[in-house]
Formats: structure tokens, sequence, C-alpha cells
């Protein structure tokens, strides 16, 4: 690709119009009008993807689905996203699920499982 490919491509990726793109880049008035042409070579198709892969990638692809979720529903949680109580109780709770914590794990208590006080009462006579 010359330079003035390469400057109606970067145009074209900072503004998503091909027509001025290529009127900026020095390209006639008529042949802008065919902007379509110019975009669909190969090689400024190649150009513009290798471009914006990083961009894509680093930025808005999360590792999986799964993890973007979790994450998601940890700061639900933490009350670092706006929700109520009732919200945030519903995320621990289907964290929970997630990772298989359960009355099996103890992390529910039942009301017999609840430690009583001990009362010891002095009434020892001397």
């Amino acid at each position: 690709m010359n330079e003035r490919q390469i400057k109606a491509a970067d145009i074209f990726i900072a503004t998503a119009d091909g027509r001025q793109a290529l009127k900026d880049a020095g390209y006639s008035d008529d042949y802008a009008k065919k902007y379509k042409s110019f975009f669909e070579k190969e090689d400024v198709q190649a150009y513009i993807k290798e471009k914006i892969r990083p961009a894509v990638t680093d930025e808005t692809e999360p590792d999986s689905p799964s993890e973007e979720i979790i994450d998601y529903l940890k700061r639900v949680m933490r009350g670092e996203e706006d929700t109520n109580s009732t919200q945030r109780m519903k995320a621990a709770e289907i964290l929970c699920r997630h990772y298989g914590i359960n009355k099996e794990s103890k992390m529910d208590i039942d009301e017999e499982e609840i430690p009583r006080p001990i009362v010891i009462c002095d009434d020892v006579r001397e």
C-alpha cells in the first residue's frame, strides 16, 4: 500500500466515513464517490483489520462470557454496581450455586445448628 492509501485507511478507521476519508487523503471527488471499491481491496481490508484488531481484543473481548458474568455478579454482590440489597443477595446466591456452596458445605446454618450461649451460674456456697 502507498502512503495515500494508508492515510485513507487510517482516516476511515477514525471516522468510519469512507467517502470523506478518501477526500481527506487527497483522492478526487469522483474517486471518493466510488469509495466502496477502494475499501473492498484485499490489501486495504487486511490493513484495516490489522489496525483495529488489537483495540478490539484488548478492550472489548472478554476472556470468556462466563468470566464476564461472574465478574459482574461479584461487583453487584459487593455493592460496586447501583443495586439494592435484594439484588445483592440474589447475586450472592447465584455465585454460591456457581461455586457449589450449599447446605452440605455448611454455608447455610439451620436453626438447630446455631450454637446456644452457655450460662454458668455461680451458686457455689462457701
